[in-house]
């Protein structure tokens, strides 16, 4: 069980709009989209920069509380199914995109789908291969 201490410090990184706790909310992320296993998160955290990644996770480490770290949710090998006790980190809020075509790069955070991937790099000649469009709305 994670203490109220802890929560109350999550809480003041990320804004009590951030940090779920609700069984509602919590059940949104107790499997990926087509996982057999499911088991509720002890906690959600919605992150939106590096900063606040960096800093929950060292909450977490100095409390020796597991992470999961979700993108889009979308797993097929179980990966971002929680267990007991666990935290579950949601990147889908860090989804900002720089782009240099002339450059030939792309930087994604990692809640980037890769439709928004392919997205920005509209009207280029650069594209993503994506066969499955349903998919690439949330595949981060």
């Amino acid at each position: 069980m994670i203490s109220k201490k802890v929560i109350v410090a999550f809480e003041k990184l990320l804004g009590s709009e951030n940090v779920f706790l609700d069984r509602t909310r919590l059940s949104l992320y107790s499997k990926g989209s087509i996982d057999r296993y499911e088991h509720l998160p002890e906690i959600v955290l919605q992150v939106q920069s590096a900063g606040q990644v960096t800093v929950a996770m060292g909450i977490a480490a100095r409390h020796k509380i597991p992470v999961v770290v979700r993108g889009g949710g979308l797993s097929t090998t179980g990966a971002v199914v929680p267990v007991e006790g666990v935290i579950v980190l949601d990147m889908k809020r860090m989804n900002r995109i720089e782009v240099s075509i002339e450059n030939g790069y792309m930087v994604a955070e990692a809640g980037t789908t890769l439709f928004e991937a392919d997205a920005a790099c509209s009207g280029s000649s650069i594209r993503f291969s994506i066969e499955n469009y349903h998919n690439s709305l949330y595949s981060t």
